[in-house]
Order: structure tokens, then sequence, then C-alpha cells
């Protein structure tokens, strides 16, 4: 699990049209790996 939130915020770092915001939605193991992300990288979301 650690390393999926490692790819996961890996990845949405790099794109640049997620740079000024937006919203996640994980259903199931999707949103722990959603939750990780949130606690663990700077992401920018609502």
């Amino acid at each position: 699990m650690n390393k999926q939130v490692e790819l996961f915020c890996a990845t949405v770092l790099a794109d640049e049209h997620l740079h000024d915001g937006f919203n996640m939605l994980g259903v199931s193991q999707g949103s722990l790996i959603v939750r990780g992300a949130v606690e663990r990288c700077s992401l920018p979301v609502y």
C-alpha cells in the first residue's frame, strides 16, 4: 500500500494540469490510497 501511495503522489505531482488543485474520490482500496496521499503528500486538493 505504501508503494501505491508513493506512486500516486509522484504521478499527481508530475501532472501540470493538477497544480491549481483538484478533487479526489476513492472507492474501497482507492479511498485508502487517496487518504494516504492527502496525509503524506502536499497535494493541492479542495
